[in-house]
């Protein structure tokens, strides 16, 4: 696919009431289940405006399929 294809299924997840943080977990679903590979995962987060973390870019390819999504805690002040 290309960039502007991806762009589209992108706006086409959020029409459809997905963030862009649920779109995250999805592409990170598809890399756990082999349906993409790492430098997959890296272009098509790069697609939606995100790059690797350095912890998970650090990683093992076994760490990366299974501790790889961390969430971030919502902050109540």
């Amino acid at each position: 696919m290309t960039k502007k294809e991806v762009k589209a299924v992108f706006d086409q997840m959020r029409l459809g009431g997905m963030t862009d943080e649920d779109i995250l977990g999805s592409l990170y679903l598809l890399y756990q289940d082999g349906k993409v590979d790492t430098d997959e995962l890296r272009h098509l987060i790069g697609v939606l405006g995100y790059e690797f973390d350095e912890r998970f870019a650090a990683m093992s390819e076994e760490d990366k399929h299974v501790k790889g999504l961390a969430r971030r805690e919502d902050k109540k002040e």
